[in-house]
């Protein structure tokens, strides 16, 4: 399983990265902001490597998350569950980011047992698993 990990904080990528370590997923590659996270998409898909899921934060520079998120939509040929995880939380942000195309939102702080957990519901829920 590889995951993408966009946060323009070095210390919540690694927090992240460290929690999806001890979920035992082992590719994880990470993007500073939107802009660097879709280039990092396109290394991927030019080196034939399957990514199979985004966890992206909202509020950074360049390009922010939601803007990000449309961008991966809009494109059509990546096929991927997005996790928003970012500080925004009133009913506006979340809707917003829905109909952006997210497939899971988390609010910060998080625990690792609420990343895990929107993690399996979110791959159970897009690949229409029970």
């Amino acid at each position: 399983m590889r995951v993408l990990v966009v946060d323009d904080s070095k210390t919540m990528r690694r927090m992240i990265i460290k929690h999806l370590k001890q979920l035992g997923i082992p590719g994880i590659v990470e993007a500073a902001d939107g802009r660097e996270a879709i280039q990092e998409i396109v290394r991927l898909r030019k080196a034939r490597s399957k990514l199979d899921l985004i966890l992206t934060d909202w509020n950074m520079p360049t390009m922010t998350g939601l803007e990000f998120v449309k961008a991966v939509r809009q494109n059509g040929a990546l096929k991927v569950p997005i996790i928003m995880i970012t500080t925004n939380n009133t009913k506006q942000d979340v809707m917003a980011a829905i109909e952006a195309g997210i497939e899971g939102y988390i609010t910060k702080p998080f625990t690792a047992e609420t990343l895990r957990g929107k993690i399996i519901e979110t791959l159970k829920k897009y690949h229409g698993l029970p």
